[in-house]
């Protein structure tokens, strides 16, 4: 919370949003709305349902689509928590997973990926330049 609060106030953000499963912690929530009551923020937190590591993919697309001014068309992200999934965002509903692993960590997704596309070994670093 530290660092959100002094990153909040020294770019003067007035929106704040949660996602992924974080934003099902109770204690975070409370905190977080005690909070933007005394800086005047409008916080946004998804329904418990939504609360998924899928919610941090739409937080993404949302934050691409607010520094363009436009929905980014062909994001690339990828979830590390153990499992991991290489998720093309093609609208703000339309995602297509192109790889995952069990287990592993996300470079090895990415390898796992570039296998698939017949790009070389290590191709994670070259998929990464790719989603830049």
């Amino acid at each position: 919370m530290d660092k959100l609060i002094k990153a909040a106030r020294k770019t003067q953000i007035k929106d704040i949003a949660i996602a992924g499963g974080v934003s099902a912690n109770s204690g975070l929530k409370t905190a977080l709305t005690k909070q933007a009551a005394k800086d005047n923020w409008k916080v946004h937190i998804p329904k418990l349902g939504y609360s998924l590591d899928n919610a941090a993919m739409i937080a993404m697309t949302g934050y691409f689509k607010f520094l363009k001014g436009d929905f980014v068309n062909q994001g690339v992200s990828a979830q590390a928590r153990g499992n991991s999934q290489l998720i093309v965002v093609k609208d703000h509903l339309e995602m297509e997973i192109i790889g995952q692993t069990i287990d592993d960590a996300a470079g090895e997704a990415f390898d796992k990926c570039a296998k698939l596309m017949d790009i070389p070994y290590p191709g994670g670093p070259v998929i990464d330049k790719y989603a830049q």
